[in-house]
């Protein structure tokens, strides 16, 4: 457990308000003081804020009883005052009943204050800003001993608990009346008082929320107030919105950085297109003219690679005068040309396909048909890349 504040809250509002800082992991307190009245509690509101907080009502406040529930539904819980209708000297009607954690047998401690005193006291440490993570009362609320009887001095007060008793607060002037009957429960072991300790300093040091029944149940749920919600949400939302500001002002200032780089790389591409194409006077869309300018440069490649293919077969049809083009088709995608021939017999076809071969160029003879006076034939020849 980190630092928390501890506030123990009088019997009434105009009665003081002690309040101590308590480090549990060097046990001793951090900081301490005394308000006049509850009407003073706003000045802890920074400290509550910063450490969590817990709010101590006297003992004497509070009945502590048992039940002897199914499960904590709410169900359950309505069945709390007919249980202890009989152990109430108030119309339960009038009664806040809190339920604490289970025990053996489906039993629950359960905590039983009046509802304007809780109602009043939520109030205050709502107006007050103090997000307070529980209210308890007091003797209820330290650590007990299952073997003995624990008095904790608090002012004028002792506050008792342990050896099955949930707790129990009266004058330490009445003790000599009380020990009697305390003792028939346990051995009784009163705390020494620290003169120079601040007076919650043994509260804190035996504090445990886990045990103890947080008050502020139910509809007296301490909520913060709108206003204090929003006080709240004012830092994050001001941050989250210099960060929407300062995102949208790097996304502006990387779109002016890449629009200076285009527009210097449109300059680099206008320069190099003059130096590649000087004939070219009007320049509107280098990318657009670039590509148009490759692709005649395309068709020209791909009409010399015709022509050449055709200047390399001219050798085979002069030596081979028998054989006849009837057809001719040059296949771009493909940069072959296709023959369709014609000779008296289809040995003269074979010598002429092998004369292109000498001649560096590939040359494929496809269907032959045989007519009665001459052979025609289908040839493919490339090697021109």
């Amino acid at each position: 457990m980190n630092e928390f504040l501890l506030v123990s809250l009088g019997p009434r509002p105009e009665a003081p308000v002690e309040w101590l800082v308590w480090n549990p992991d060097e046990a001793r307190c951090v900081d301490a003081g005394r308000l006049a009245h509850a009407d003073e509690l706003p000045q802890l509101a920074q400290l509550a804020r910063s450490h969590p907080c817990y709010a101590l009502l006297p003992q004497e406040q509070v009945l502590v009883s048992e039940v002897r529930l199914p499960n904590a539904s709410r169900a359950a819980r309505r069945t709390i005052p007919y249980q202890l209708e009989e152990q109430l000297c108030d119309d339960p009607a009038l009664l806040h009943f809190a339920v604490g954690s289970p025990r053996a047998d489906h039993r629950y401690p359960v905590a039983i204050i009046a509802r304007p005193l809780i109602e009043s006291w939520r109030d205050r440490l709502r107006a007050a800003s103090i997000p307070a993570r529980a209210l308890f009362a007091d003797a209820q609320s330290l650590r007990g001993d299952p073997e003995r009887l624990i008095a904790t001095p608090l002012g004028e007060r002792l506050l008792i608990n342990g050896a099955g008793l949930a707790g129990l607060a009266f004058a330490s002037a009445e003790l000599a009346s009380w020990r009697p009957l305390l003792e028939r429960s346990g051995a009784l072991e009163t705390l020494p008082a620290a003169p120079d300790d601040p007076p919650l300093a043994a509260l804190a040091a035996r504090l445990s929320p886990e045990q103890a029944i947080d008050l502020l149940q139910g509809e007296y749920r301490l909520q913060d107030a709108p206003g204090t919600r929003l006080r709240q949400l004012r830092i994050p939302a001001v941050l989250g919105l210099l960060a929407l500001i300062l995102g949208f002002a790097a996304l502006g200032l990387e779109n002016h950085r890449l629009a200076r780089q285009k527009e210097a790389l449109d300059r680099q591409v206008v320069e190099l297109f003059r130096e590649a194409f000087p004939e070219v006077r009007r320049i509107v869309d280098p990318r657009t003219q670039l590509e148009q300018r490759l692709d005649e440069l395309r068709q020209r490649r791909q009409g010399s690679r015709f022509l050449r293919l055709l200047e390399k077969s001219v050798p085979a049809f002069r030596q081979h005068g028998a054989v006849k083009v009837t057809g001719m088709r040059y296949a771009e995608d493909d940069r072959r040309l296709e023959l369709e021939l014609q000779a008296a017999e289809q040995p003269a076809l074979e010598r002429f396909a092998a004369t292109l071969e000498q001649n560096g160029l590939r040359a494929r003879l496809g269907e032959v048909q045989k007519r009665q006076q001459d052979t025609s034939a289908q040839m493919a020849v490339e090697g021109i890349e």
